[in-house]
This record gives C-alpha cells, sequence and structure tokens, in this order.
C-alpha cells in the first residue's frame, strides 16, 4: 500500500517512503483521558499500577500487527506487544511520555505516536463528588426551566443548548465517557452520539420547538434551509440556509458581528474565508444584508441571504502573538458587543455558513468535530469576546459572520 504518511507520525518520521498506513489506539485503564494545550493523554494516581494497552493496524484492511512488531515505552522501560501492560506509577508528580513504535513493511522501526501520562496525587473523594454534585445540580436547574410553562422559547433553548454539555460532562465524571464525539474523532467509543457543530443546533431548536408543541415547524424550516441551499447551487446545507428559514418562517432578526474588519488577517490563520472576507461583507453589512445572491458559480442570483438590523465590529481588535504580525490599529469600541450579550439565546454562522454554532447570554457554545467521548471539551462554552482566537497565532480564525435569533429578544437587547 503506497501513502505519504503515517498516522500520527511525528515530524522525524516524514522521510517514511513507501510504509503501511497505520491506525493507532492507545488505552490507559484506570485513567481519566483529557487533551490540555496540543497534547492527550490520561490522568492517573501516584503510586498505582495502571494497564496500558495499545492496537496497532493497517488502516485499509483493519489487519492488526502482530505483538512482535509493536514497542511501547513508558517511564524508560520498554513493552513488546499488544499488552494490557502493568505499569507501575512513581510516588510523585510527573509527566511521563508514552512512545509507540512499530517495525513497518519496510523492516525498520517508526515512531508512530506519542500520547502523555500526567501522573498526580489521588483525587478525594469528596472532590469527585462535589464536581458530579455541581452538575448533577445544573441539571435539575436546566430541567426546571425547560419544564416550566412560563418559559420562553429562547429560555428553553438556551437551556436545551447547556444540557447538552452538561449532560455530557456528567457522564464524563460517573463513567469516563460522554454522551457525544465529534464526528471526525480519532478513536470511536460504542456509547458515544457522533455530533458537530451543525448537528448540535438543529438538535436544540427541534427540542425546543417539540417541547413548545411545535413539532411540524422544524419540517418546514428544513424545507426552507434545503430550497436556500439549492438557490446558492449547493448539495450541503450550511449555517446560513439555516439562518435564512429561521427569518423567513419565524421572523428572527440578523446581526452582523466582526471583531475587526478592517484588519486582513493572514490567509495561514483564518479557517473557511479569505482574508479579505471581514471586510468585504462588513460593507454589505452596514446596508443590511449577508450573502444575499452568493451563488457557487459566481455569477447566479436568487440568493435570499440574511436581512441585517445591527453590526458588532471592532469589538476585540487583533493582536497577534510575538513574532506572528503587527497589531491592530483599530480603536476597541464594545458598546455594541455589551448588547449582545443580552442576547438570550440566537443561532450564529461564521464565514458564510462555514462554521455553524449557538450564542447564548454572551456565550458561544459550539461541538469540536475532532475530540473524542472522553474530552468534556466536546461541547464547549466560551465568552463570545475571547472565541475563536488562535492559542499560537494570537489572531481571530473565524473573523466574521451573522447571528439570527427572536425578534423581541434582539429589539431588548438592542433597544
Amino acid at each position: 500500500m503506497e501513502v505519504a504518511y503515517l498516522a500520527e507520525c511525528f515530524a522525524e518520521d516524514d522521510t517514511v517512503g513507501t510504509i503501511d498506513e497505520l491506525a493507532v489506539d492507545v488505552d490507559v485503564k484506570p485513567g481519566t483521558y483529557r487533551r490540555d494545550g496540543g497534547d492527550r493523554g490520561w490522568t492517573v494516581e501516584t503510586g498505582k499500577t495502571v494497564d496500558v494497552t495499545v492496537s496497532v493496524k493497517v488502516a485499509a484492511t483493519g489487519a492488526r500487527y502482530g505483538d512482535k512488531r509493536i514497542q511501547l515505552t513508558v517511564g524508560g522501560k520498554d513493552y513488546r506487544g499488544k499488552g494490557p501492560h502493568a505499569i507501575k506509577l512513581p510516588s510523585r508528580d510527573a509527566d511521563w511520555t508514552m512512545k509507540v513504535r512499530a517495525v513497518l513493511s519496510d523492516g525498520k522501526t517508526y515512531a508512530l505516536s506519542r500520547r502523555t501520562l500526567w501522573i498526580r496525587a489521588a483525587t478525594t473523594a469528596s472532590t469527585t463528588s462535589s464536581t458530579e454534585d455541581a452538575l448533577r445540580k445544573a441539571k435539575k436547574k436546566l430541567d426546571k426551566v425547560i419544564d416550566d410553562a412560563s418559559s420562553t422559547f429562547s429560555d428553553i433553548a438556551a437551556a436545551y443548548t447547556r444540557l447538552q454539555l452538561v449532560e455530557h460532562r456528567l457522564a464524563i465524571a460517573t463513567t469516563g465517557v460522554g454522551l457525544y464525539e465529534g464526528t471526525q474523532c480519532a478513536t470511536s467509543h460504542a456509547d458515544a452520539t457522533a455530533t458537530d457543530c451543525t448537528q448540535i443546533v438543529t438538535k436544540v431548536l427541534q427540542l425546543t420547538l417539540d417541547k413548545l408543541g411545535r413539532k411540524d415547524a422544524w419540517k418546514k424550516l428544513h424545507e426552507k434551509a434545503k430550497k436556500a441551499m439549492k438557490a446558492r447551487g449547493a448539495r450541503k446545507l450550511s449555517g446560513v440556509d439555516y439562518q435564512i428559514a429561521l427569518q423567513d418562517i419565524e421572523g428572527w432578526t440578523g446581526i452582523y458581528w466582526a471583531p475587526d474588519p478592517a484588519y486582513q488577517i493572514p490567509d495561514a490563520e483564518i479557517e473557511g474565508a479569505k482574508p479579505s472576507e471581514a471586510n468585504f461583507t462588513h460593507g454589505f453589512a452596514k446596508k443590511g444584508t449577508y450573502y444575499k445572491d452568493w451563488h457557487v458559480d459566481g455569477t447566479t442570483k436568487g440568493y435570499p441571504g440574511l436581512a441585517i438590523a445591527h453590526v458588532v465590529v471592532d469589538y476585540a481588535p487583533e493582536a497577534p502573538n510575538a513574532g506572528f504580525g503587527d497589531a491592530s490599529k483599530t480603536v476597541a469600541t464594545t458598546s455594541q458587543l455589551t448588547k449582545l450579550a443580552k442576547l438570550r439565546f440566537g443561532v450564529l454562522s461564521a464565514h458564510g455558513g462555514f462554521h455553524m454554532t449557538i450564542i447564548s447570554d454572551g456565550k458561544v457554545i459550539e461541538v469540536h468535530w475532532d475530540k473524542e467521548a472522553t474530552d468534556p471539551d466536546v461541547i464547549e462554552e466560551t465568552d463570545f469576546a475571547k472565541w475563536a482566537i488562535g492559542p499560537i497565532s494570537g489572531y481571530h480564525y473565524y473573523a466574521s459572520g451573522a447571528i439570527v435569533a427572536p425578534k423581541s429578544d434582539v429589539a431588548a437587547a438592542f433597544p
């Protein structure tokens, strides 16, 4: 099998030529899997013994590499084969790098993957129960809002949104595996439901409409979104398509957002758009539209786009980290941002629908499609003003977009 890379290979492996493409899986029990920065690994208790199991398979066929061809290195010791390998942990805090190597079809040994064991003092039972207790209390409070007859659409939708996050993390706290995993995560768990940025939004909308006795409304919204999709010559629904449906059928109001539209972010730092997109779309937003008459062929008209009533810009001038570029000269203004933070619930899109999520009370709640079920941040909540800023570069990787929300809510937030 001829490929150009290994799954999870590192820089030193880039010179590998014609070899099998491998899928690597590492599991540590007992341990709490988490992601910290750019690393992945397990938090484990000092002085304990853990079982580490390694699986290396040919991605194309699913055939497992034999034990004699697999090597695991942990804490300076080598272990041969799949395992499980019983590994005694030190009695002090430490970070151990687990390295997986394999003898491949070319007869040479290559490093395939790295994981980390974060070895820490045991978490007390009271701390664990406290975490679970807090999540259970949050769930109870959200359930009460959902069942309250006086709750508005936005109250219920906001509660359902946070309930997805709370229930996922509660499942991790009690079983080690959450309810959800990203649709493109590296390791799939049988008990987790695959989801992505669009699916959480549509799920919340459907749950809310069903709760309010409007089950047929979702079908109408979905059909309208598909018509909008066809009007722009596409075959896949986008966030803007759904926003158009919400404006057309539910009468929702549109809001344009861009932290610093005059600043052109370097092409390599932005996702799903050109560096000029924020400035370009801002010009139309000031006149009241977003992506109106856009089509994949660049000429066909008819896409309704969004009607924009309010513009929220210049609230976070670009301030790249050292070595990545010059700081923006834009003067920060947060008056509109303060109003936006009062919005109870809204559906947000970035870069013409490249990304879709929910905004509620100044927080963005989104799904990360590459995170696994053991990661609490499969669903993550972030302050809108600090959202979508690359930790390495310091640039906004989503630089503009639109929000739609119930008309009465927007009127109350933007008097």
